[in-house]
């Protein structure tokens, strides 16, 4: 049985407030509504919030409620804390939670906090989130001196969701240039990296979409946000409409492969995020990563790659595929890696003819579960072959 959400668990449906940064102050403040569509009857809500925020009230309705934070955790270089607020002391399924720190409290190398350069979003912890209470929309009003960058902002800083995600990713820099690819659907925001890298990903970019487009058929969305900084991290991640860079002086076949998965995630990013039918956004958006870099540079450098990533998985005891949940400290390589490794294998036994089809498709119908692909791929070819790919992802 596949997994999901009990509708009688926690489920946030959306968050509304503001933040307001001050950069030369170091600083930012927020106040949040949380809303929930639903709660479980004499529980908890856990909350996870960046261990040096300051909380400065949480209220229900008009009347402040009574709350306890647990000690600091680290959790992938970043401090943590949680927010634990008995459900008896909730009315209306509303929160409200108003908060402050100082960048100076954000310990997570991969996102440090710059005068000219400040990324928010899920790993510096700066808003209450747990994403085991499903995905959520947002209306966030941002108040700053600086410039604010990010998907579906409007001109008076209001940042909204257009899909439901776990995510709220924006940027606020007083120096990012911006360059627009030629189509006019992606705007590239970037700082202290060189021109030439710039004007790769430019090309790139433009590239990969109007394959994947020719490929997959339309992008769910024509506008397209990637920022680009040279911040020494080793993560790249894509949220609805919005890519987050790093790059340092080269842009290597191996960044041209991150900046394809990236983009792929505008035809893959339509399933649940918050459990394992997340390997249809990220095994899916790898695999067409691999799929352009065969493109770019042939089958023999294909072969070549795809031999490596199978070693480099070797070396870990990953588990199933099937139903693996989201905490499990190997999820990313089992849902991201070993499902693009399974669906390698299915363009071997069914051709890339079929395979574009199949993916065409899949996007077109907007499948969001493994049992409707698994029924899309009988359709398409045959139920030895349905099967067989089942008895993959359950290995």
């Amino acid at each position: 049985m596949l997994f999901s959400p009990c509708l009688l668990a926690q489920k946030i449906e959306k968050y509304i407030g503001s933040v307001t940064i001050d950069m030369a102050g170091r600083t930012y403040r927020s106040s949040l509504d949380i809303y929930f569509s639903s709660y479980a009857e004499s529980d908890t809500v856990k909350l996870y919030i960046q261990g040096g925020a300051e909380i400065t009230s949480v209220k229900s309705g008009a009347s402040s409620i009574s709350y306890k934070t647990t000690d600091e955790e680290l959790v992938y270089d970043s401090r943590k804390k949680q927010i634990l607020i008995p459900i008896d002391n909730i009315t209306h399924k509303k929160i409200s939670i108003s908060y402050a720190n100082s960048f100076d409290e954000i310990k997570n190398k991969r996102f440090q906090y710059k005068p000219d350069w400040t990324e928010f979003n899920i790993y510096t912890d700066w808003f209450p989130w747990n994403i085991a209470y499903g995905l959520f929309h947002y209306d966030l009003k941002i108040n700053t001196t600086d410039s604010v960058i990010g998907a579906n902002l409007s001109e008076n800083n209001v940042l909204k969701s257009t899909n439901a995600t776990f995510d709220m990713s924006f940027l606020v820099s007083s120096k990012a240039q911006r360059k627009t690819t030629k189509n006019g659907k992606i705007n590239i925001y970037y700082h202290q990296v060189a021109d030439t890298i710039i004007n790769s990903i430019q090309e790139k970019s433009e590239q990969f979409f109007s394959y994947y487009e020719q490929t997959y058929g339309p992008a769910d969305t024509d506008e397209l946000v990637i920022v680009v900084s040279d911040s020494k991290r080793s993560l790249s991640y894509a949220r609805p409409n919005f890519i987050s860079l790093n790059f340092d002086e080269q842009f290597t076949k191996t960044h041209i492969k991150t900046l394809a998965h990236e983009i792929a995630h505008l035809w893959w990013l339509k399933a649940d995020l918050a459990t394992w039918e997340d390997w249809l956004n990220e095994a899916f958006a790898e695999y067409s990563a691999y799929v352009v870099y065969r493109t770019e540079y042939g089958k023999d450098a294909y072969d070549d790659y795809i031999q490596k990533i199978e070693n480099w998985l070797q070396k870990f005891e990953l588990p199933t595929l099937w139903e693996i949940e989201k905490s499990h400290s190997e999820s990313n390589r089992v849902l991201t890696y070993k499902g693009a490794l399974y669906l390698c294998e299915l363009e071997n036994r069914i051709g890339i003819e079929k395979m574009e089809a199949l993916l065409k498709e899949m996007h077109g119908r907007k499948i969001v579960t493994t049992t409707d692909f698994l029924d899309l791929l009988t359709e398409l070819t045959d139920p030895t072959t349905s099967s067989w790919f089942e008895e993959q992802l359950k290995k």
